[in-house]
């Protein structure tokens, strides 16, 4: 065996599993068994030593701070237990706004009694305020500034807007017209009083139920339960000095006590006007207008009369005129027609047309027959045939002279002789065949036509004509 002195020196970073240390009993021992093995135990862990290139060198990594603000990292030599890597964080550098509140709400609440010197700002979410009176309301008197009223110990006190200071003002609401208010503890009540209104009253789009379901209501002129009320169907009713209402069967139902009904028109916009049924729409028929009289329904009684009266003159002015037209034509139809019907027999009857104005001015008799029922004038003796009466019997008392003035164009008159107490001569103011008329036996008549400003003998008998 050679001498150990002698042996090649093995370096620990030429170390082989192929090299070993003899032992007694014929056994060797491997040297790289005898150098530790690295390990990092934790689950996820990261190892604290770096690469090992010397079989018995063990290289540890350094320790340093990430963020020197936040925390650092120092060796220290000389606490108690010798050398040591000391970590400190830095509260200072802690930056809360970057740190997750979620689970640990290490910022759920902050002690502003023990913290927060002074009265914390309105920018940071305070008031500003020492102290706040019992009763008074927190208001902004200017830009980031909160201010407290006085206190609210007044029943019926708000904050009213002030457009003036910018600010609101406590005070209580002020009563208009119409309008009464009631202060209590911690209550305002408004009530409208509406017997009477301080202005026009509108209603845009809205409606007034009168309630007739409850009973008459009324639109009164004097408060009174009458004037216009309406009941539920819609139907308007009119009447004065409290009426004594029924069931309305029109539109419109005037039920008061005043003789005129209705009157149309006034005096400071005096003017002509048109009662007219709506004109139809394109290719429809235009509506009729009934005027109906009242009719009855037991004993014996008349139904009511209908009179279209023109109105009265004054002084030297003339009565108005009633006239009764047929309607217009179309381009090219004919103008409507006039026509006077009756009922004829008892009950109902039939309705026949006693006379008809045409389109083209005719006067027809379609049913009946001309009939005088005027009273006919009576002329005993001498003296003026009159021309206000169709008829006039001449009674004579001896010879007399009678005269007729003038009539107007077209006007008829007839003359019979009824009692003959001798010869009567007419003598007419203008006659177109003769002078006079002589009538000497009872039955002599003469049916004489006014035209061209002159009498004219149209037909008679027994008459002599001088």
């Amino acid at each position: 065996m050679s001498d150990v002195s002698k042996w090649n020196v093995i370096s620990k970073t030429s170390l082989t599993s192929a090299h070993y240390i003899p032992v007694t009993g014929k056994s060797r021992l491997q040297v790289s068994s005898l150098l530790p093995t690295l390990a990092a135990a934790g689950s996820g862990s990261i190892s604290i030593y770096t690469g090992v290139t010397n079989g018995n060198q063990l290289n540890f990594k350094g320790i340093k701070s990430g963020d020197t603000g936040l925390l650092t990292a120092a060796s220290v030599t000389s606490d108690s237990e010798g050398t040591n890597v000391v970590l400190t964080v830095l509260e200072a550098g802690i930056d809360l706004n970057s740190c997750d509140n979620t689970t640990a709400q290490f910022l759920k609440t902050v002690a502003l009694a023990s913290n927060v010197t002074g009265q914390l700002s309105v920018v940071n979410g305070g008031t500003g305020l020492s102290t706040i009176s019992k009763g008074a309301m927190l208001y902004a008197s200017a830009d980031s500034t909160i201010a407290a009223t006085s206190a609210m110990n007044t029943n019926g006190q708000v904050l009213i807007g002030n457009a003036t200071s910018g600010i609101p003002t406590l005070a209580t609401l002020t009563a208009g017209s119409n309008i009464t208010i009631t202060n209590g503890a911690g209550s305002i009540s408004i009530e409208a009083d509406l017997t009477s209104a301080g202005a026009p009253l509108d209603m845009n789009t809205h409606n007034i139920n009168l309630d007739r379901a409850a009973g008459e209501s009324w639109v009164s002129g004097d408060g009174a339960d009458e004037g216009i009320t309406v009941d539920a169907s819609g139907k308007v009713t009119i009447g004065d000095s409290t009426p004594t209402t029924t069931t309305a069967g029109a539109q419109l139902s005037l039920q008061g006590t005043t003789g005129t009904a209705i009157e149309i028109g006034n005096t400071n916009t005096y003017k002509d006007y048109t009662v007219n049924v709506k004109t139809a729409a394109g290719g429809v028929n235009g509506a009729a207008l009934n005027i109906e009289g009242a009719g009855t329904t037991s004993g014996n009684t008349s139904g009511g009369n209908i009179s279209v009266i023109a109105g009265t003159g004054n002084g030297s002015g003339n009565g108005g005129t009633t006239a009764i037209k047929g309607g217009a034509g179309g381009a090219s139809g004919a103008g409507g027609t006039i026509k006077f019907q009756t009922y004829s027999g008892s009950g109902s009857g039939s309705l026949g047309t006693a006379l008809e104005l045409d389109n083209n001015q005719n006067v027809l008799i379609s049913g009946g027959f001309l009939r005088l029922s005027q009273t006919p004038q009576t002329l005993t003796g001498a003296g003026a045939v009159d021309i206000t009466s169709a008829i006039t019997w001449i009674v004579t008392t001896g010879t007399n002279a009678l005269t007729l003035a003038d009539g107007v164009e077209g006007q008829t008159k007839m003359i019979v002789m009824k009692t003959d107490g001798g010869d009567g001569t007419l003598t007419p103011a203008n006659f177109a065949q003769g002078t006079s008329i002589a009538f000497d036996a009872v039955g002599d008549s003469v049916s004489l036509l006014f035209t061209n400003a002159a009498w004219h003998v149209m037909g008679g008998r027994g008459y002599a004509i001088a």
